[in-house]
């Protein structure tokens, strides 16, 4: 049928059934034909497609349609008249499988018992409202002549692919491929909305409201704080004497290694760092500097020095090896009756360069040879195989690998009360610091008021500070936590105007203001943008103030390019987005190396540094290029599979 045919004085009701039938009459005879439909889909139209659900919109206006309403009325109006299509009329409700569903669904808005059925409520719902925005009905509006001319698609098409993200069979792909580029990391599902003040229509991500408000951030407290915890430091101070002690005290370099080891997975590790260096020193000269010694270790001492020598940058060679090898290169049999040595190899091979192929042969073996042999070993060695085989250590986040391991620890034979102690209470010490650190950030947070002015973007606060625990935890990087949870919240709420909120020409009026780092041009800026650029703006001429006072030199150039460059990057992926361009491989790694924030994050970790002047910026900037890049592609990857669909 021809969507076309409506006329022009078409109410708003009409324009639903006319849509209603174009849907209904057209689509369900061809989707699918034309499109690839997973079980999970077929059931959602499934649900799209019952009979009570073609009445409601065929013949039942929605209430509120033409007149004055803001954007949260007329979503909540669809919210309850629209669940409809989720359950078969007069069955028993899924989640609570008592009451017993009427045709308006009232019963599927108020019962609450399963996430599952709030979900699917909202699928639906979304799917709905975005039927309705197609043809213009949306707040203050009713369609205007032409509205689906404007799509540049036909209706049937568009509204399908929304719907379920199908993959097309048989369409043109120039008709199509304007919605296969929406941004792949932003995997929140998106619906239209309204500006309450202006007719534009926006796109809205509907992401969840925080966890965490400021009154019960600013309520935490812990007794272990520096103010409060004077007793609690005195003895942790009392306890890394004893381990100094201890560290000196230890002849046997299996001993040495392993207590390096524990202090290391304790996360305890700092406060001795001069006298692991020593003892890893003396360990490399020993064995592993000439391969005439390498024949005196065992796998064990082999394969933990080694992963540990590496790691503190030290250059052993993957030959070290060769002695447990036989004539196939293949591991000896006699070696397999050491599960620890096994083990430590198989963290061991994660320390490979490229193309180092006997430790590629030892990784593959050990990890079939573990998990083959699970069953077989103790409670303390298998949790640590089972750990260990889940993500090798060299890819696990220190902080939450410390609080993992101080409990395994704590279980095992002949473990050490000291070690123990000082883990748990340093653990506690640093924690305290932590919270500190995330109080300030939240003060900030609610000081640019963007959770409020900037209702549609992502306020992930407590999320954004928990990434820079994942990045340094050690307490003296206090201020670095506290800097890049700004970043961080910065970079989150500008991406989501970028990729959801924000029409084309205000984003590029937006990436022209802050390239030119002109508050003046604020005033050519909508509203919204306004709080937003002041806000950027702001935080960034502080983070430059404080880099000046405390390193004596101006880093705001160096920032205000790599900024540049990211909302250049966004533009590019908005671009795309709205021409409907599939962009290459190479295009999309070499636009998403950027985009994914990871260059501008590194040049304020580079302002963190002990670099004190311009010069030594450039020369680490020139140094640490490869490894930004690199870095950021595997970010932009990991995270690329983290959100796609499957």
């Amino acid at each position: 049928m021809d969507a076309l045919s409506v006329t022009n004085g078409a109410s708003a009701p009409q324009m639903v059934k006319t849509l209603a039938k174009c849907y209904f009459c057209v689509i369900e005879k061809d989707i699918v034909s034309k499109y690839s439909l997973s079980p999970k889909q077929v059931a959602i139209l499934s649900c799209i497609r019952a009979q009570h659900a073609q009445d409601f919109l065929f013949t039942i206006p929605i209430d509120g349609l033409g007149q004055k309403m803001n954007h949260r009325q007329f979503r909540s109006v669809l919210c309850y008249r629209l669940t409809v299509p989720m359950f078969s009329e007069g069955g028993l409700c899924p989640s609570c499988n008592v009451h017993h569903m009427d045709i308006w669904g009232d019963h599927a808005v108020h019962c609450s018992s399963e996430v599952g059925v709030k979900f699917r409520h909202k699928l639906v719902r979304d799917i709905l409202v975005d039927i309705c925005s197609k043809v213009g009905i949306i707040v203050r509006k009713e369609a205007p002549m032409g509205s689906f001319r404007r799509m540049g698609m036909s209706c049937d098409l568009q509204t399908c692919y929304y719907l379920i993200g199908f993959k097309t069979k048989n369409y043109n792909a120039k008709r199509c491929r304007g919605h296969i580029c929406s941004r792949i990391y932003s995997s929140q599902s998106t619906s239209m909305a309204i500006s309450a003040d202006e007719n534009v229509v926006r796109r809205t991500a509907n992401y969840e409201p925080t966890l965490w408000s400021y009154d019960h951030i600013q309520s935490l407290s812990s007794k272990y704080t520096l103010l409060q915890g004077e007793e609690y430091a005195a003895r942790a101070n009392i306890l890394k004497n004893s381990v100094k002690m201890l560290l000196g005290e230890v002849e046997n370099s299996v001993s040495i290694l392993e207590l390096v080891n524990d202090l290391q997975r304790l996360g305890i590790y700092y406060h001795f760092e001069d006298e692991i260096r020593n003892a890893l020193e003396m360990i490399y000269y020993t064995y592993y500097k000439t391969p005439d010694k390498w024949g005196k270790m065992d796998l064990n001492l082999t394969a933990l020095g080694f992963r540990l020598l590496r790691q503190h940058g030290y250059q052993v060679p993957q030959e070290i090896f060769q002695n447990f090898l036989d004539n196939t290169q293949n591991l000896k049999p006699h070696l397999l009756e050491e599960t620890a040595g096994m083990l430590n190899l198989y963290e061991a091979s994660y320390h490979a360069f490229e193309d180092e192929t006997i430790l590629d042969n030892a990784r593959a073996f050990t990890t079939k040879y573990l998990k083959e042999n699970l069953d077989k070993m103790d409670d303390h060695i298998s949790s640590l195989v089972t750990h260990a085989l889940e993500f090798p250590l060299h890819w696990r986040v220190p902080r939450v690998e410390a609080k993992w391991f101080i409990e395994v620890y704590e279980e095992k034979n002949g473990m050490n009360p000291i070690l123990i102690e000082l883990a748990k209470l340093d653990f506690n010490m640093v924690q305290a610091i932590h919270l500190e650190d995330l109080k300030q950030a939240s003060r900030w947070w609610r000081n640019t008021n963007w959770d409020k002015k900037l209702s549609f973007a992502r306020d992930r606060l407590v999320e954004n500070f928990l990434w820079t625990i994942g990045f340094n935890y050690l307490p003296q990087f206090s201020h670095g936590r506290r800097t890049l949870t700004k970043v961080n919240a910065l970079i989150t709420t500008i991406d989501d105007i970028y990729d959801v909120f924000g029409t084309l020409d205000e984003i590029e009026q937006f990436t022209d203001a802050t390239n030119r780092w002109d508050i003046n041009l604020i005033e050519e800026l909508p509203d919204y943008m306004k709080i937003c650029f002041l806000g950027f703006y702001n935080t960034i001429n502080e983070i430059t103030y404080n880099t000046l006072t405390k390193k004596g030199f101006v880093i705001l150039p160096y920032l205000k390019k790599a900024w540049g460059d990211l909302f250049k990057s966004f533009v590019v992926e908005a671009n795309w987005y709205q021409s409907g361009h599939i962009p290459t491989l190479e295009e999309y790694l070499e636009n998403g190396c950027i985009s994914i924030s990871g260059p501008v994050i590194l040049m304020h970790v580079h302002s963190m540094t002990s670099i004190s002047s311009t010069q030594e910026m450039m020369q680490c900037m020139e140094l640490s290029k490869d490894i930004v890049r690199y870095s950021s592609l595997i970010f932009r990857l990991t995270d690329d599979l983290g959100t796609s669909s499957v």
